[in-house]
């Protein structure tokens, strides 16, 4: 049966997707490193307003609306960055080079990487439309990447940490992202919208007061049977 992107995990030794035997293999380590400084490059210019005059946090706040998020909780991309470099330099080295679990991810993560530039740029640039539909496309293949990798219980313990770790939280922060692009696009078009507009209003255990607290249990991560850490959706609790 021709493999598909939702296939299970297997544990072989082919050449799988990345390429023809040993060549294609070293052609997806190059593109994989090559992916994480062109992230990184553009994110750079974005972050400091020089790729197209505005800050991405300064055009988000153009637009307020109920989910938007403190401008501290966006300092997890640092550590999302941080554990995608561990990614990239433990993929690019030749003992990993016929590694399964990269195998099986073969050219998900240079396609990542396009996605999350393209955003970059049509949001920098207020096209909100087409970064709505870029962000729900990134969201697609970080659930594609979560499952190709494969249940935890079955990696050894560098793949969990340097491959199945860092696009789980990659993961579950895209799917608050996606919750807060939603409602900075519904503010940006005007429509009236009641969820869109207030905050949803929790009120804690200790009933001392209210507070403005949204809790997206779509980024809880657990996909196809396939539990990984939350950890992005926990740090936007509370901030928005």
């Amino acid at each position: 049966m021709a493999d598909t992107a939702f296939s299970p995990p297997r544990e072989d030794t082919r050449a799988g997707e990345s390429g023809r035997g040993a060549e294609g293999d070293l052609v997806r380590q190059i593109a994989g490193v090559l992916t994480f400084a062109f992230v990184m490059w553009l994110n750079g210019l974005a972050g400091a307003g020089t790729l197209s005059g505005e800050s991405i946090g300064v055009i988000a706040n153009r637009y307020p609306s109920a989910f938007l998020p403190a401008d501290y909780v966006f300092g997890i991309w640092g550590l999302i960055y941080l554990a995608l470099l561990g990614f990239t330099i433990y993929q690019a080295l030749p003992a990993q080079r016929t590694n399964p679990v990269l195998r099986r991810l073969g050219w998900w993560w240079p396609v990542n990487g396009l996605l999350n530039v393209t955003w970059i740029v049509t949001f920098s640039f207020s096209h909100f439309g087409a970064a709505m539909v870029i962000m729900l496309a990134l969201l697609g293949s970080l659930i594609v990447m979560h499952l190709r990798i494969g249940i935890e219980d079955e990696l050894g313990v560098m793949d969990r940490v340097l491959v199945a770790l860092p696009f789980a939280l990659y993961l579950s922060w895209i799917s608050v992202a996606v919750i807060a692009n939603t409602f900075q696009y519904v503010t940006y078009l005007g429509w009236n919208i009641l969820w869109a507009r207030r905050p949803v209003v929790v009120r804690d255990h200790d009933d001392r007061r209210d507070r403005a607290r949204i809790f997206p249990g779509v980024a809880s991560a657990d996909v196809g049977g396939a539990p990984r850490s939350s950890l992005g959706a926990r740090w936007d609790r509370g901030a928005v």
